[in-house]
């Protein structure tokens, strides 16, 4: 894994994943970054057409939260895929 910067908006990490035993790299770049609230990181390269992972943080009082993810993605070659 290579990360560039951190969650901030523009900070972007490189993951190596395999997909069938086939390796690909995984770019995605963050955005939306709202300190305690949330951060998005989009799919820039990747064995997909379209993934936006949004990450949220919901306070559950002085010690605890509650982490939401919402995946919007599409995949490759249309219906076959």
């Amino acid at each position: 894994m290579e990360r560039h910067g951190t969650i901030r908006d523009g900070d972007r990490v490189r993951l190596r994943i395999h997909v069938g035993g086939v390796p690909f790299d995984w770019v995605a770049e963050h955005s939306g970054f709202v300190r305690d609230e949330q951060f998005i990181d989009s799919v820039v390269r990747g064995p997909v057409r379209r993934w936006v992972h949004t990450h949220r943080f919901h306070a559950e009082g002085p010690s605890q939260s509650v982490i939401e993810d919402t995946v919007d993605y599409q995949a490759p070659f249309g219906p076959i895929g």
